[in-house]
């Protein structure tokens, strides 16, 4: 669903590039963080000053803080947290097997899945931990539901902060 909101707002501001993973939700005004070519973008909603904010080529499922100045995102099974705008970068999860970041509102929490015994593509079951944004140690959560692969998971939140879904991308 996201991607597809994401896709249809930025073909309407003519940019072409196919895109996979956005982060809309809780974006400041007129801004839209998204994945090109596996690294973190962001635009203004009309297409206009469109910025690299990552080089890694590893990057995806950004989420925006509830105050707008930060996005968390996974990359190379870690969880990270990017300040914008000088782009200072904190690890905040370094476990090689977490994906699916998702900033808990109304918190300082962000949520994210680990794998469970991982096959040779990075699948396995699903299971739900959070960090602090600031850092510090990672708490598991629940098991998710059933298999599936880091990058293909959701995790979503309703407005008031109560756990709206976790799919464990099958």
């Amino acid at each position: 669903y996201c991607a597809a909101l994401c896709s249809v707002a930025l073909l309407s501001a003519s940019l072409l590039t196919p895109l996979c993973h956005c982060a809309l939700a809780d974006a400041p005004p007129g801004q839209i963080a998204f994945v090109r070519g596996g690294d973190i973008w962001l635009t203004n909603a009309d297409g206009t000053a469109e910025r690299k904010l990552t080089s890694t080529g590893n990057c995806h499922h950004p989420s925006w803080s509830p105050d707008g100045k930060f996005l968390v995102f996974a990359s190379s099974g870690n969880i990270v947290r990017l300040s914008l705008p000088d782009l200072s970068v904190v690890v905040l999860a370094a476990t090689g097997d977490c994906g699916c970041p998702a900033w808990r509102p109304g918190t300082n929490e962000v949520w994210f899945a680990r794998l469970v015994h991982p096959d040779q593509y990075k699948c396995g079951k699903v299971t739900v931990w959070s960090v602090s944004a600031d850092g510090g140690p990672v708490k598991y959560r629940f098991e998710g539901g059933g298999a599936g692969c880091t990058r293909d998971c959701h995790i979503s939140w309703r407005r008031d902060g109560q756990l709206l879904a976790q799919d464990g991308g099958d």
